[in-house]
């Protein structure tokens, strides 16, 4: 159980990440990327501020 209490956080955090890229891929006008695609990119910006 502590195995899976570790990684609770990581999942609620990708969670929001992927909920923040669908509601943007929403206002955009255009679909010329996905949601996996600004997820990534998401992702990318928070690593340097979200780390251990």
């Amino acid at each position: 159980m502590s195995k899976f209490s570790k990684l609770i956080p990581g999942i609620i955090l990708s969670l929001g990440i992927a909920t923040v890229a669908i509601l943007i891929n929403k206002i955009l006008p255009v679909d010329l990327i996905g949601s996996a695609l600004i997820a990534l990119l998401l992702g990318m910006l928070l690593n340097p501020i979200i780390t251990k």
